[in-house]
């Protein structure tokens, strides 16, 4: 979308650069230059989201609430000097105990779903991280890592193992490409299916037909 945007704009721009006297179109300059210089940069992806929409993956939350937990109790652990300042150290002690809450909270939802994690299924393939399958969304953690495929598609399937069985079968779902070979992401699953009606998370390679890895959905 970003993309199209960028071109849209920039053909206008150029549309009216090129129809006006050469002293009129200069001052279209900089502002094409400043519009150029902001598209090109503005991020993407699902990593370009806000914070508070992406602690809405369980697998994030937990993750981000307990690296947070942790590190407040570091500056009591190792002394730090801010400690010395009693509303720095109420402040700091307040927050632990809320990403502690946050921490529970986050168990609770991942208990609660379906989760298993990702194995390869061949030397050539390398693929890491945890798989959340809850309320209509599958999630995938942080730590979430794959090698680059050319066309790769995030599945579910009520197959236990896809490498047992001719894949993609009748019973697979395609949620759509991959979003990202690294890190967290999510995906919508129709709200004509159950998510407890599938048993495992499938990466597979559609113009390569290759299966790449899976993950075990349970509690």
């Amino acid at each position: 979308m970003a993309l199209f945007i960028f071109f849209t704009l920039f053909t206008l721009f150029t549309l009216v650069y090129t129809r006006l006297p050469m002293k009129s179109s200069r001052i279209f300059t900089i502002p094409t230059v400043l519009l150029l210089a902001a598209c090109a940069s503005s991020p993407s992806g699902p990593l370009s989201a806000p914070l508070q929409d992406r602690l809405r993956n369980p697998l994030v939350a937990e993750r981000y609430w307990s690296e947070m937990a942790e590190h407040m109790a570091d500056f009591t652990r190792m002394n730090d000097a801010i400690m010395k300042d009693p509303t720095q150290a109420a402040v700091i002690e307040a927050e632990r105990t809320r990403a502690l809450e946050r921490v529970t909270q986050a168990r609770t939802l991942i208990k609660e779903g379906l989760s298993g994690s990702w194995q390869a299924v061949a030397l050539t393939e390398d693929v890491n991280g945890v798989a959340l399958l809850r309320d209509h969304m599958l999630y995938i953690s942080s730590a979430f890592e794959t090698r680059p495929n050319p066309s790769v598609y995030m599945y579910l399937t009520r197959m236990v193992d896809p490498r047992n069985g001719a894949f993609p079968d009748e019973t697979s779902l395609n949620l759509g490409q991959l979003q990202s070979a690294f890190g967290e992401q999510e995906y919508a699953i129709p709200e004509a299916r159950q998510s407890e009606e599938f048993f495992t998370a499938v990466l597979y390679d559609t113009r390569l037909r290759r299966l790449m890895g899976f993950a075990q959905l349970g509690k």
